[in-house]
């Protein structure tokens, strides 16, 4: 089954991005793409057009979302009802910002990760994100 995996991220480039190295990585995963956070909460909580969604395994977010904090989008899937809560959440940011990686480890992110300066750290870095948890790691769900 694949590994099912949300993205939120407003910027259209790192999605193309990311979809790319996902394919070209070879991982057995879907990636869904949300650009912002009501559009993420709409999928995480099967809301119109995402009724269908299947519950991701990992939530990888921009911190830097043009309407919402990533703050505001984490404590939002952090609230949500059942095991969705519980949903590894992944920062992907170019942010390197001490305050902001403190924020999102106490508001309950599994991990920071900097998307790097250039197409190959972007990708390295997303591939070995999505590697890890899909093949290391032991989900709650």
């Amino acid at each position: 089954m694949p590994f099912d995996i949300l993205l939120v991220e407003d910027n259209p480039a790192d999605v193309d991005l990311a979809r790319y190295a996902v394919l070209e990585s070879g991982l057995n995963c879907r990636l869904h793409a949300t650009s912002g956070m009501p559009e993420a909460m709409a999928f995480l909580m099967k809301q119109s057009p995402y009724a269908q969604a299947r519950d991701p395994s990992l939530v990888v977010m921009d911190w830097n979302l043009v309407r919402h904090t990533g703050l505001d989008l984490l404590n939002a899937i952090r609230k949500l009802p059942g095991d969705v809560s519980t949903v590894p959440v992944v920062v992907f940011s170019s942010s390197l910002r001490p305050a902001d990686v403190h924020a999102a480890y106490v508001g309950g992110a599994n991990c920071w990760i900097n998307k790097g300066i250039n197409l190959e750290e972007f990708t390295q870095a997303i591939v070995s994100v999505i590697r890890f948890w899909s093949e290391v790691a032991t989900l709650p769900l």
